[in-house]
């Protein structure tokens, strides 16, 4: 895709705000900041469960070549909400197991409900 433009950040926060209200988490206010990710992820999200704020950094430049970004944009917006409703999961692995363990687990369930809505919504 490369660069992703202000057409395809609006999409990306538009699809975050549709997964929100999806997946039940008006509780949570989420910030989508274009730039700032530190690694080559599409997009990283940080939050924050005692105050329920989330950022999601989206990567102003995409090196893949899907066939379909369109597709790609909507799948990375709510792959990161996804992210968000495991917040909590993630804290109590910190303090209790192996977090790569429970990052490969949480990963898994993503994946999950990627198949199991994504097409669906």
């Amino acid at each position: 895709m490369g660069e992703v433009t202000k057409e395809d950040f609006e999409l990306f926060q538009r699809e975050v705000k549709k997964w929100q209200g999806i997946l039940g988490l008006q509780s949570w206010e989420i910030a989508c900041v274009l730039g700032g990710t530190d690694n080559e992820n599409r997009a990283e999200c940080l939050s924050y469960n005692s105050s329920r704020l989330a950022t999601i950094f989206v990567a102003d430049q995409w090196d893949d070549r899907d066939s379909d970004p369109i597709k790609t944009i909507k799948m990375t917006a709510f792959h990161e909400v996804l992210e968000i409703l495991m917040h909590q999961l993630r804290t109590f692995a910190q303090f209790s197991m192996n977090e790569e363990l429970v990052d490969k687990e949480v990963h898994k369930i993503i994946r999950t409900l990627e198949y199991a809505l994504f097409q669906k919504y």
